[in-house]
């Protein structure tokens, strides 16, 4: 049995329909939908937090058109029966910068009002990601422009294994020149390890969880290759935000890491480039920071002590308020990247086993046919307990980046129905 993971992400918009779309808000009661009034209904759970932000994202397609009166029925796979009808204060106050200076190493006129936009980025990052990262920037920045607004994006990385091309190519564009027009901000709410941590010495700024880590850019690899180290070195120079010694220390652990105090400044450098720097600075005093072979990897604490971080926030609402943002600027984007083809799948009696496999089998084949809109309509008292738990893990997982989730409960869902 697969260890239950947070089901949240699929049954948070059931929330939405059962209390009119206000997490706490009033109970209002809905009826039962069926055919075209079901489509509508599970993107009207989808549209809630997207308001008329939804036409600001990028699609692979053109936007659909309005919906007709009457659109085409929904199409129905069941399972169930045979073939029978889904905050704490920042370590780091914000008043440390002024709350109208945009954060970064561009340049703004203060006058300029800022614009936040949100960038959920679940790793592994893969071809499509990139894309979609791309577009919502490009298309963003040109808005703000036109609008005469300074944009900022908040790239919320979560935690996974991107491989290292993949990596340095986003972070290449991230970085480039003609980024300057715009403020970067890489969000860590959880640990960060491997390719990934190049994607936020990209940005201009990094805020971390109080739980989080970053670091050991390299596990997993079996050899550091000297492009590897350049590359690192590269973005981290182009940003600033982390000094190269130390990104080339996050991926290679060989390497040995100090903290010199010269006559003007604290500075991280590399053993092997001490001398170097002595021929530079006068050094006052040089301590060994992480030793050889011990993996450069830091807590958000130490990071911010150290200034590598600008701050320290435990949830949306406090990188907002860091950033000197509205808190809505840091919802995520429910819309989908393309017109919504939705699909029901019925969940109907008792949760069991041999149920619980030909719904996945069904989700996987409606998938597989470009479905990206997966309406679960359930009415179970529950059943097999562990089932149910294979069967929440499994939902879990599909990617939300392509595709997603809507429960709804005509009647009840009850025990491990809920899952």
């Amino acid at each position: 049995m697969l260890p239950l993971m947070d089901p949240r992400p699929c049954w948070a918009p059931l929330d939405w329909v059962r209390r009119g779309g206000k997490a706490g808000g009033p109970s209002r009661q809905l009826g039962p939908f069926c055919g075209s009034s079901f489509v509508w209904a599970c993107l009207a759970v989808l549209l809630v937090r997207v308001g008329s932000a939804a036409a600001d994202v990028p699609a692979d397609d053109p936007a659909p058109p309005n919906p007709p009166a009457e659109a085409a029925p929904l199409d129905d796979a069941r399972a169930g029966e045979p073939q029978a009808e889904e905050q704490p204060a920042a370590n780091k106050p914000a008043t440390d910068k002024p709350a109208d200076q945009p954060v970064g190493n561009a340049k703004a006129e203060t006058h300029e009002k800022r614009l936040g936009k949100l960038i959920h980025v679940r790793q592994p990052i893969t071809d499509s990601t990139d894309r979609r990262i791309r577009r919502t920037i490009e298309d963003t920045i040109a808005k703000a422009k036109h609008s005469g607004e300074w944009p900022v994006f908040i790239i919320e990385l979560l935690p996974g294994k991107t491989e290292y091309g993949r990596a340095l190519d986003l972070a290449h564009y991230l970085a480039a020149e003609r980024r300057n027009g715009a403020n970067t901000v890489a969000y860590l709410p959880e640990t960060i390890t491997g390719h990934g941590v190049l994607v936020a010495l990209a940005c201009d700024e990094i805020i971390m969880g109080e739980d989080a880590h970053i670091g050991d850019a390299g596990e997993g690899e079996k050899f550091i290759k000297p492009s590897q180290r350049d590359a690192y070195a590269e973005v981290a120079d182009s940003r600033k935000t982390i000094p190269a010694d130390v990104a080339i220390k996050m991926l290679d652990k060989s390497v040995e890491l100090l903290m010199v105090e010269t006559e003007v400044s604290r500075e991280f450098v590399r053993a092997d480039r001490l001398d170097e720097l002595r021929r530079k600075k006068s050094v006052a005093k040089s301590q060994v920071l992480i030793p050889a072979g011990k993996p450069g990897i830091f807590t958000a604490q130490e990071a911010r002590d150290l200034g590598l971080v600008a701050y320290i926030a435990n949830d949306r609402e406090e990188v907002a308020k860091a950033l000197s943002l509205p808190p809505a600027a840091l919802e995520q984007d429910l819309s989908l990247a393309g017109p919504p083809k939705p699909v029901r799948i019925a969940v109907k009696g008792p949760i069991s086993a041999s149920s619980a496999e030909l719904l996945q089998k069904l989700i996987d084949t409606e998938i597989n046919r470009g479905a990206n809109l997966i309406c679960l309509w359930i009415e179970s008292a529950g059943g097999d307990a562990s089932a149910s738990i294979n069967l929440a893990n499994f939902l879990v997982q599909i990617d939300a980046e392509k595709r997603r989730t809507v429960a709804f409960i005509p009647n009840e869902a009850r025990g491990d129905a809920a899952y």
